[in-house]
Order: structure tokens, then C-alpha cells, then sequence
């Protein structure tokens, strides 16, 4: 899979901002390239091979954020070691403790709950973006989940 692959597909879509689209994703490639450690037709290969929906939808920020806000393991284990998540999640919407990653539901069962969910469509400037570089190449996905509380109170 090359770039002009994917501006192909973009042509097909009638999709009008082609060029803006293929910076964004030449330019993250490059960063992604260099974090994980492979190379650029991995990379795209990969994302076009796990790619279910259309590209001009597929390829955003929300899907794919800038390499400085992502945190990168090699592998579960290794997030493990790092992040202790019996301590919990802090909710984005109410900033109150949950134990759900992705839907509010307080720790403290005498809370109610804010209803905020995680969705592929909320801002993400207030999730904890992570990936694992051990499987990016069978399974490119960046997973957005609320901060979990020990990396919440260390920043």
C-alpha cells in the first residue's frame, strides 16, 4: 500500500480536501514510523488491511493523535507494570473517580453517575491515548480511555 493508493481510494470517495488528508497522514506516519519502530509500508499496509470504513473517515486525529499525546508499550504486561488501574479512572465529564474506562461509573456508589461515555466522536484532549507497539502491525489501533487515576495525579 502507498500514499497514492490511499488518495485513490480518497478520489473514489469524492472526498474534496485530499491534500490536507494525505499531509496529516504522511506526516503522522513519519512520527509513527519512528516510535514504533517499522516502517512506512508496514504501517500502511497495516492500517488499510484493519481499515473497515471509509478512509476519509478512518484517517483523523481522533483515530490517529499526534505521537507527543500517545503513550507507547510494548505490550499489555508492560502497561501493567506501569499504570495501576484497581486505583481507577478519573471520568471526563465530571472529573470524579470511576471504574469504568470508558463510561462514568463512580467508584464512591453513593454518586450518581454523569452519563459520559467514551465515544469515537468526543473530543480527546482528555483521554489517555495508548497503543502497543508489540502488536500495532496485526491490530493498528490507538485506544483512548478515561486517565487512569495514578497518571491523573502525576501530571
Amino acid at each position: 500500500m502507498s500514499i497514492n493508493n490511499i488518495c485513490q481510494v480518497l478520489k473514489e470517495e469524492n472526498y474534496k480536501d485530499i491534500n490536507k488528508l494525505i499531509n496529516f497522514i504522511e506526516e503522522n506516519i513519519k512520527d509513527y514510523e519512528k516510535i514504533l519502530n517499522l516502517n512506512k509500508e508496514e504501517i500502511l499496509n497495516s492500517l488499510e488491511n484493519y481499515r473497515s470504513i471509509p478512509a476519509s473517515i478512518y484517517y483523523t486525529e481522533n483515530n490517529f493523535p499526534k505521537v507527543k499525546d500517545l503513550n507507547i508499550f510494548h505490550d499489555f504486561k508492560e502497561m501493567e507494570k506501569k499504570i495501576d488501574f484497581s486505583k481507577g479512572f478519573i471520568c471526563p465529564g465530571c472529573k470524579e473517580k470511576s471504574v469504568n474506562p470508558y463510561k462514568c461509573t463512580p467508584v464512591d456508589k453513593e454518586k450518581k453517575s454523569c452519563n459520559f461515555r467514551k465515544k469515537s466522536l468526543n473530543n480527546t484532549d482528555n483521554f489517555f491515548k495508548f497503543t502497543f507497539r508489540d502488536d500495532f502491525l496485526s491490530m493498528p489501533v490507538i485506544d483512548q480511555i478515561f486517565f487512569p487515576v495514578d497518571i491523573w495525579l502525576s501530571s
